[in-house]
């Protein structure tokens, strides 16, 4: 991941007229650090399942799914790193936009997820049900064929087991210290 993320600033300091917006950081006033707001449901799991976080919520459980809890799509790290790259390229190369969604065309719920990471991490995750958020949707999975098409989308990291996996790969040594 370094790897592709060195690379991914190189391309944005080269193709300097970019209509792309690649991530969102906020800088901590005062600070030379850049700190991610965490508002992505598996980082919020792990922080639960580490003990930087008391418990989970879960926002309804009323939705028209399986187990009443929002089901998303979800894409691992490194296959959007490469997606922005491989954008950047395209862009640069076509010397047009793009506009693409990325995705599996798989989702999971809610629960799914939490049932994943307690395996995964041989851990209980304490998680409370409140008021569903208005406006979410039942399920938001995207349709990629656009960005296999244009930018060879394959998503090859982005299946459930492998996310979780590295992400706890990565979680875990928050316990370990």
């Amino acid at each position: 991941i370094p790897l592709a993320i060195t690379i991914l600033i190189n391309h944005v300091i080269t193709f300097r007229t970019l209509s792309i917006i690649l991530s969102i950081f906020l800088k901590k006033p005062g600070s030379s650090s850049l700190i991610q707001v965490v508002i992505n449901l598996i980082p919020l799991v792990m922080e639960t399942v580490v003990g930087m976080r008391p418990k989970i919520n879960v926002y309804g459980y009323d939705y028209n799914t399986k187990d009443g809890t929002g089901v998303r799509d979800y894409v691992h790290v490194s296959d959007l790193a490469k997606a922005h790259i491989d954008s950047i390229e395209y862009i640069h190369s076509k010397d047009k936009d793009l506009t693409v969604n990325l995705g599996t065309g798989t989702g999971y719920s809610v629960l799914d997820i939490i049932k994943k990471v307690e395996k995964i991490s041989r851990k209980n995750i304490e998680y409370c049900v409140v008021n569903r958020r208005s406006g979410d949707p039942d399920t938001l999975i995207a349709k990629a064929d656009l960005a296999k098409s244009l930018i060879g989308w394959d998503g090859q990291y982005s299946d459930l087991d492998t996310i979780i996996k590295s992400t706890w790969e990565m979680y875990k040594t928050v316990i370990q210290e």
